[in-house]
């Protein structure tokens, strides 16, 4: 069961030793790659309602408190961040073919172990969203832990992928400003069952230029809820939608008008329902 759940202060929660290392919220290559070694002019982060200057990309404000070790945060964890940087340089230098066959192909990130590139890549989405689970007082699945052990295949996750037409026009504009990029990491959510008021799932989406990773943590998702849930992890490619908020022919033509909101249930129902895994 998922629950609200007050981790041992400075307890790595992979293997249970001190807590003496800090990963970074966003991923150190990520920011390196959008802003450069050492960051220039005044750059600031809007955290909590708050604007907090940044020295560069090591900057504490990008990590999370102490939820790990050393040896998980790096050793450990290594073979995950390799995989993560050969997923984002594919992903990042492929717009136009992602965006016209809708599908990832991990195969072509890596011909010869197909299978062990893509569950590290997973591996690395876990590590860091487990990090943010122990930040923030949520129970960790046993099994989550396994799977970054390669003791079990995933369970009770869900990575779900998008494409942002308009926001890489956006990006790709003629009077774009030097070293601009998008990266951002959403609030994390979580919702009770109206059943017993227990958590029925928590997601999150962390934004990369045009590229959107949506996480969704729930003890329904595994196969015998979700028909097609193993089948769709294993196999050696992955569905990757478009979704626009403006159309990217009009986003310098067209004033963005606020449209009444969607609730929330309605949207994620839209991207988790008992189909999700049939049609991939």
């Amino acid at each position: 069961m998922i629950e609200i759940k007050t981790h041992k202060g400075e307890v790595c929660w992979w293997c249970g030793k001190s807590a003496n290392s800090r990963e970074h919220r966003h991923k150190k290559s990520d920011i390196k790659l959008l802003f450069g070694n050492k960051f220039c002019g005044e750059p600031i982060l809007l955290k909590d309602n708050q604007q907090k200057k940044l020295q560069g990309p090591n900057s504490d404000l990008l990590k999370f408190e102490r939820v790990l070790c050393q040896n998980c945060n790096n050793s450990r964890s290594q073979p995950f961040d390799r995989a993560y940087d050969c997923f984002i340089n594919y992903t990042l230098n492929n717009y136009d073919k992602l965006l016209n066959d809708r599908i990832i192909n991990f195969n072509e990130i890596d011909k010869t172990n197909t299978k062990q590139i893509k569950n590290d890549i997973f591996r690395y989405f876990t590590k860091i969203f487990c990090c943010r689970l122990a930040s923030n007082n949520i129970s960790i699945k046993t099994d989550l832990i396994d799977f970054l052990n390669s003791e079990k295949q995933i369970n009770y996750l869900y990575f779900k992928f998008e494409i942002r037409p308009d926001i890489y026009t956006f990006l790709n504009r003629d009077n774009k400003i030097q070293n601009e990029g998008n990266i951002y990491l959403s609030p994390l959510k979580y919702y009770l069952r109206d059943e017993d008021k227990k958590i029925g799932l928590v997601y999150q989406f962390y934004n990369l230029q045009w590229l959107r990773i949506y996480t969704f943590y729930s003890n329904d998702l595994i196969d015998s809820n979700y028909n097609g849930y193993d089948d769709y992890y294993n196999s050696d490619s992955m569905k990757i939608e478009v979704k626009y908020t403006i159309h990217p022919d009009l986003i310098f033509k067209a004033k963005i008008h606020d449209e009444q909101k969607i609730n929330e249930y309605d949207w994620l129902d839209n991207y988790l329902d008992k189909d999700t895994f049939k049609e991939n």
